[in-house]
């Protein structure tokens, strides 16, 4: 009875085990979503996560660049919504987004556009 246990414990200990890195990169992916932004001003920009009057920031985004900035899950609203305030760094118009809900396989992309003061927020399929 002693043989069936242990081989039964190494036999699961072998199931489970995997290469280093395997499963990082799906582990990650479901901590975070991965948000593109798209900055088509001057001004630097904050970006934060936006539910309910709370801002989780998100990041920086350099003006005139694109940059891929990470979504923790827990600053993604119930029912997987995701709503943006952009904030430009020495301004004082805030920005914010419609509302999009994200699903598996999917992305969200950011255009600020601080020239028709607006910030557009929309839902692509995986790139990568």
């Amino acid at each position: 009875m002693k043989w069936h246990t242990l081989a039964l414990t190494a036999a699961v200990a072998l199931g489970c085990a995997h290469q280093p890195g395997e499963t990082s990169t799906v582990a990650k992916r479901a901590q975070y979503a991965e948000l593109v932004v798209t900055n088509s001003g001057w001004p630097d920009q904050v970006v934060y996560s936006y539910y309910l009057g709370h801002k989780y920031r998100l990041g920086t985004i350099p003006g005139l660049s694109t940059a891929v900035l990470r979504v923790p899950r827990q600053s993604i609203q119930p029912g997987n919504t995701l709503q943006l305030l952009v904030h430009p760094i020495g301004g004082s118009e805030d920005l914010l987004s419609d509302v999009v809900t994200l699903t598996e396989g999917q992305h969200p992309e950011l255009t600020i556009n601080p020239a028709t003061s607006s910030a557009f927020l929309s839902v692509l399929p995986d790139r990568w």
